[in-house]
């Protein structure tokens, strides 16, 4: 919000319409940076936007857990922030130099197509990328709705928009002098 309030406010300074079309790419590019830089500190991006879709603390209790426990979950989320990131500073990159290159009126619609066609790209990958079907890949801890995640008692669906378990711990059985 902070990079929008400033680049309108520095295109009314300056009344110019390329630097008015330039700031959406610096936006882009610092969306790029940040799905970079949390590949590298925390969790990757990714893995919090797909965590917004379980809205339950039980289902977010278990992001966690698999975070925690599971390598090739953490690595998938990874890669997918890493392309991301990649994506987008590329896009921006491509947008800056044919704002100041190609006529303003050319710009201004060409700007949002390439934008649209990127987001498109970068949205079909990622479901490329976390299908189930790809059990042999190196993201095979993805899978989609439907699997149960048991934990001793409880048993849980995780049914989140991309993601669920593809192996569930063993069952614990209560013992005998247990009451359930």
């Amino acid at each position: 919000m902070a990079v929008f309030t400033v680049g309108l406010a520095l295109s009314f300074a300056t009344g110019d319409a390329r630097f008015m079309l330039a700031k959406d790419s610096v936006g882009t590019a610092v969306a790029g940076l940040i799905f970079l830089g949390t590949c590298v500190v925390g969790r990757p991006m990714t893995f919090y936007a797909a965590q917004r879709f379980s809205a339950t603390s039980e289902k977010q209790t278990w992001w966690n857990i698999k975070w925690q426990t599971s390598p090739g979950f953490r690595r998938g989320f990874r890669v997918m922030s890493m392309v991301w990131g990649v994506g987008l500073l590329i896009e921006a990159a491509m947008r800056i130099p044919l704002i100041y290159v190609l006529p303003i009126h050319v710009m201004v619609g060409l700007s949002t197509v390439l934008q649209a066609a990127v987001f498109t790209l970068l949205i079909a990958w990622t479901m490329w990328y976390a299908r189930p079907d790809r059990d042999s890949a190196p993201n095979s801890a993805f899978h989609r709705h439907g699997n149960r995640y048991s934990a001793g008692k409880r048993s849980l669906v995780v049914q989140c928009a991309v993601w669920t378990p593809s192996t569930a711990p063993p069952r614990q059985e209560p013992t005998s002098g247990s009451a359930d």
